[in-house]
């Protein structure tokens, strides 16, 4: 995620869940749309509930203005099961509604 989508997520937090956010050191490389290369600044462990599943979610934290990307590795290895013709996600056998960008790009909706 980039440093404008963490800080306002951050703010949106509880004291308490701010206390459940892990930091790391990290040094990825990412290579985005563009074709250019960022180097992520650290990793974080944020809370987070993805239809009404309390969870956790890793991210690398980078110094551009995008929102908290999830790859296609993550997605799989939570067994996320996309529906492009229902917009909307599957996770642990729940169905959650995507949002759709003006952009036109899908969006979890995450709770705090």
């Amino acid at each position: 995620c980039g440093e404008n989508w963490l800080r306002n997520f951050m703010e949106a937090l509880s004291t308490e869940h701010r206390s459940l956010v892990k930091v790391e050191k990290s040094n990825q490389t990412f290579t985005f749309g563009d074709g250019k290369t960022v180097v992520s600044s650290r990793k974080l462990t944020l809370p987070c509930w993805m239809g009404g599943i309390k969870g956790e979610m890793c991210t690398d934290v980078v110094d551009c203005n995008i929102p908290l990307l999830l790859s296609r590795k993550s997605m799989k290895a939570t067994g996320m099961i996309l529906n492009f013709k229902k917009d909307e996600i599957s996770v642990g056998g729940r169905a959650i509604k995507l949002k759709i960008t003006k952009s036109g790009h899908l969006a979890l909706p995450i709770s705090l």
